[in-house]
């Protein structure tokens, strides 16, 4: 079968509703050289050859991909009359009278787009990293989402759960600046593209007021990914994310996850805490239960290890399994915690690359309970630039 239309059957089924009270959502269109499947918030169209087929029509989608498991499949099926296909050497036959109409199936919408960019395989790869750091608060939507900003030549994408952010500052540099949010099941379609993505953006008149950036349009290979973007607005990243700090410790990222993982293993809790107590280059990592044990098993777990320790001296505490993830998330062999303040947002830097700049924003925990900090902070002291 044709490498091709196999991806499209995998896409197709990430967008297809499992449960839908819409029968036609369950059907793929043919028409004008391509199949199509929709969600009615996103697109999927893949480009046919012609003579595989005659006219206009609808396939169930369920019956289309047991075709493709066919050892004798070995392209898409021909239309032979209204109510018959050919597939394999065998002929089908599908009853019309249970089919929805052709035009109870959802249109491409009938907007002008504009090519904004060209993101490469590196840039989807990068961008892969940041789902971990979507949120799923239902009242939070913007953070279901991955922040695009263009600007400046710059390309920046954010992603935020409320308590973890990172930003990546991407080496593509576009002519135009465009800015949207990225949907979760995009970023997971575009995630195993084998090709570099074509973006366009379109604007539709909503009322008779021009919204700005209504849809996206994602260009990959012979396939093409329609989708309405998320209205709801991101927070302002720039004003979250602040490299200064008064004190850090650059240490090897996998030494204290490898050591995180083996104490998470021991401290199954939901509660499981982190602590860094930094005033040297050997600085201490004590893992606990931040909760009274309802069982009465206490566990602690400390360990050291050697860093670069600059600035003031500090003890801050995170919850030990989005600390983990952090970790997890990137690859560079060092990594830097910078501490401003005891109840803001840690900042985690990576070296320097020439391929992009990652920035990490960790929240801390305000209360801790059965452990003493080292460099004790009882108020939040303001940073004296």
């Amino acid at each position: 079968m044709n490498p091709d239309f196999k991806e499209f059957i995998r896409l197709a089924k990430k967008i297809l509703p499992k449960r839908t009270s819409l029968s036609c959502l369950s059907y793929a269109a043919i028409e004008d050289g391509t199949i199509r499947v929709t969600d009615l918030e996103t697109t999927l169209v893949f480009s046919l050859l012609k003579e595989n087929y005659v006219g206009k029509f609808l396939l169930p989608f369920d019956l289309l991909e047991r075709l493709t498991r066919l050892k004798a499949f070995n392209d898409f099926p021909l239309r032979l009359a209204a109510d018959r296909i050919e597939a394999a050497g065998r002929v089908f036959e599908l009853d019309n009278t249970v089919r929805p109409g052709w035009e109870e199936f959802s249109v491409l919408p009938d907007i002008e787009f504009k090519a904004v960019d060209t993101w490469k395989l590196p840039f989807l790869k990068r961008l892969k990293s940041q789902r971990a750091y979507l949120g799923s608060d239902m009242f939070r939507p913007a953070f279901h989402n991955i922040q695009v900003q263009s600007t400046a030549g710059l390309v920046k994408t954010s992603a935020c759960d409320g308590y973890r952010l990172m930003r990546i500052t991407h080496p593509e540099s576009p002519e135009t600046e465009y800015q949207f949010l990225l949907p979760p099941k995009i970023q997971e379609m575009l995630e195993k593209a084998s090709a570099e993505v074509s973006v366009s953006l379109a604007s539709s008149d909503a009322g008779g007021e021009e919204r700005k950036n209504d849809f996206a349009c994602f260009r990959f290979g012979n396939f093409a990914l329609f989708a309405r973007l998320p209205e709801e607005s991101y927070p302002d990243v720039e004003a979250v994310i602040d490299p200064k700090v008064k004190g850090s410790i650059t240490f090897n990222r996998i030494e204290v996850f490898e050591y995180l993982k083996e104490a998470l293993l021991i401290i199954p809790d939901k509660f499981t805490a982190a602590h860094f107590d930094v005033g040297e280059d050997q600085f201490e990592l004590t893992v606990w239960v931040n909760a009274n044990s309802v069982s009465g098993e206490i566990v602690k777990l400390q360990e050291s290890f050697w860093g670069d320790h600059q600035g003031c001296n500090f003890s801050i505490s995170f919850n030990a399994r989005y600390l983990a993830e952090v970790l997890r998330s990137v690859s560079t062999e060092k990594i830097t915690l910078g501490y401003r303040r005891w109840d803001r947002g840690a900042y985690i830097r990576m070296p320097e690359e020439t391929e992009a700049s990652i920035e990490i924003m960790l929240m801390p925990l305000r209360e801790i309970e059965g452990l003493t900090p080292k460099y004790p902070h009882t108020e939040a002291v303001a940073v004296t630039e």
